[in-house]
């Protein structure tokens, strides 16, 4: 296979899935790195491929996205939240953890998933007031459990579903999704919180009237008395709206069973949401770190579980669809380059077989 067909492979391979004209390019492709084997000059081959495709990748802009910098993703995750306000960017960057947790607990690296999901959870708790669904809180909560208990660490697994089930003890944790503790547990710790005599929270507000959710749940307008919100005791993200005024978001612990609680809250003016700090700089920094161990598992010459599973994490901390990466290694008066394409959504790897590079002829 020549060079110019198997960049053309690359490019149709990538475009496999139909796109909508018009629409935003639903691919985004990651040109990894091409990892030199041996002596010589297998390293300026596979700089010079990963150009070229690089530039063959730019021209299809109207269908794709080129990533071109080992960077987390910024704007492109979408969600209820537009604009570019502080917050709301930083629950992107919050849900990226999230999505890159996702992947690391599918494929065992539970530790690591443990500090993405709480990552992600310091920055939706420091960004309340852009949270329009705090369903999304009881989520993270669960994942971290299981990660917890996936890695071996029972003690924070039981506090974080704990944290789900005082936030909705109705929980619904059936499925595969799940390891087979929870189930158990969540019988257990859902006994023991219905025993529990429940704490009450009164709410006023100024001004006020003002709709108050809890964990998500709306439950009135201001002023609420102590009879009128119920709750199990333990920590409740509380949020407080009320048209052209700002949002007021806190994390609440309600107190011990049976106790009483009253909350006075003062709305900001419009713009005096929290504009808690985000992580960028360190989501950054993963993403380069992830490429690198994606490069010292390519040394070895050997694509494995441990190499594809690196291509995986590259993908989720880029924010990438697919991700393309190779070996080159000297050959008789030649060098053979060896790429492969990862699609992250099925986290396949194909290989596209080798390609034998005359380096007299590398520029053309």
């Amino acid at each position: 296979m020549k060079i110019s067909a198997l960049i053309s492979l690359v490019g149709l391979l990538v475009m496999s899935r139909p796109v909508l004209a018009q629409a935003p390019p639903s691919h985004h492709v990651f040109v990894g790195p091409y990892v030199a084997l041996g002596e010589g000059g297998a390293g300026l081959v596979g700089g010079k491929f990963g150009d070229g495709l690089k530039d063959n990748l730019r021209g299809r802009q109207a269908q794709l996205a080129l990533i071109a910098e080992a960077k987390a993703p910024e704007g492109r995750l979408g969600g209820p939240f537009g604009g570019n306000s502080v917050g709301a960017l930083n629950l992107q960057t919050a849900r990226n953890h999230v999505k890159v947790g996702e992947g690391l607990l599918s494929t065992d690296m539970a530790e690591a998933a443990m500090t993405e999901l709480s990552k992600a959870l310091q920055l939706f708790e420091v960004n309340l007031a852009f949270v329009k669904d705090e369903t999304e809180l009881i989520d993270i909560h669960l994942k971290y459990a299981a990660a917890a208990f996936m890695a071996g660490y029972d003690d924070d697994g039981e506090g974080a579903l704990k944290q789900a089930l005082v936030m909705n003890s109705d929980l619904k944790v059936d499925g595969a999704d799940y390891p087979p503790i929870f189930k158990r547990l969540v019988n257990k710790f859902r006994r023991r919180l219905k025993k529990l005599k429940k704490a009450k929270l009164g709410i006023t507000s100024e001004p006020s009237p003002a709709t108050v959710y809890i964990d998500g749940e709306n439950v009135g307008e201001t002023p609420l008395t102590a009879d009128e919100v119920v709750l199990t005791p333990g920590a409740h993200y509380v949020r407080v709206v009320r048209p052209m005024m700002g949002v007021w978001a806190h994390k609440i612990d309600v107190g011990a069973p049976g106790s009483t609680k009253s909350l006075m809250v003062e709305l900001p003016t419009i713009g005096g949401e929290a504009t808690g700090g985000g992580d960028k700089a360190s989501a950054d920094a993963a993403a380069a770190q992830a490429v690198a161990d994606l490069q010292a598992a390519l040394a070895t010459g050997a694509v494995d579980r441990q190499t594809k599973d690196r291509a995986f994490e590259v993908a989720l901390r880029v924010g990438a669809t697919h991700v393309v990466f190779g070996v080159v290694a000297p050959a008789q008066r030649s060098y053979a380059l060896r790429t492969f394409l990862l699609r992250a959504d099925s986290k396949a790897v194909a290989d596209l077989g080798v390609v034998q590079v005359d380096p007299e002829l590398l520029e053309l």
